[in-house]
């Protein structure tokens, strides 16, 4: 009773503490486009959960595959597309007693809007917040902070933006390429819900189905032919912290397209 009583004393503090804490407004439906379509969503800034990581439960909604690429310290991983999320939620929030944070990828990822949405009939709005910088934000805040490949990552292999956008090709440039290379190896990151029978390169592109083990074979492969490797997933989300885990293996010779499968019906639309 007790120590149940200190819990809920300390996520009501905690709690206090965040709806008092400057969130960052200015410029929000730029930075932040789906927040106006979120706005009963509370969300927390990079500031905000560094100072406050150890007094909440953090929640990884993404896929394990990407979780395991790459998360904030700390942070559980409970994909939101599991149906047992819900009550996998309940059940962290129990054994902590700690309010809840949600996060996935980038600044336009839904998943932590949805999580929060989600749970907030069983634990309550009060209680669940997103982190809608998402761990790409986070990485390059505080490295330090976070985890790679199962183990803290190095902060002198912070990747910067100038070498993601060197191995980057708009989808025109990456169809031409892959297309022409025709010994290089095309490897689809779209999970099974987003592919819709939509094929860039059919016959030939590998599928992972999220799989990191498949994921490092194929690289490891591909290194020792000598092959270069085009990915490409839904929207351009997964292919930062992928660059992880290529680095790390020592591969040179990747690419990826510009805003995923999303990025190429942009190109067809003339946008």
């Amino acid at each position: 009773m007790i120590k149940h009583s200190l819990l809920a004393l300390t996520a009501s503090l905690v709690i206090s503490t965040l709806a008092a804490s400057p969130l960052a407004r200015a410029d929000e439906s730029n930075t932040f486009p789906l927040r106006k379509i979120y706005p009963e969503i509370r969300v927390i800034d990079t500031t905000t959960l560094a100072g406050k990581l150890d007094d909440l439960t953090v929640i990884d909604v993404r896929p394990s595959f990407e979780y395991e690429l790459i998360h904030i310290k700390g942070a559980i991983n409970l994909p939101i597309e599991d149906s047992k999320f819900v009550e996998s939620t309940k059940k962290a929030n129990a054994e902590t007693g700690k309010a809840l944070v949600f996060y996935c990828g980038t600044e336009t990822c839904a998943k932590s809007y949805q999580a929060a949405m989600k749970v907030r009939q069983v634990i309550g709005l009060d209680r669940t917040w997103a982190y809608d910088s998402g761990v790409e934000v986070w990485v390059n805040t505080h490295p330090e902070l976070t985890i790679s490949l199962n183990r803290p990552l190095d902060p002198k292999k912070l990747i910067g933006e100038d070498k993601f956008k060197a191995h980057l090709l708009p989808p025109k440039d990456f169809i031409s390429k892959a297309t022409a290379d025709t010994n290089a190896k095309v490897v689809d990151l779209r999970d099974r819900f987003q592919t819709d029978g939509v094929s860039l390169f059919p016959l030939r592109e590998i599928r992972t189905n999220l799989d990191i083990v498949s994921l490092k074979k194929i690289i490891a492969d591909a290194k020792q032919a000598n092959q270069a490797v085009y990915f490409y997933d839904y929207a351009g989300n997964k292919i930062k912290s992928l660059q992880y885990l290529l680095e790390d293996m020592g591969m040179k010779d990747y690419y990826f397209m510009t805003g995923g499968m999303g990025g190429y019906f942009d190109m067809l639309q003339g946008k």
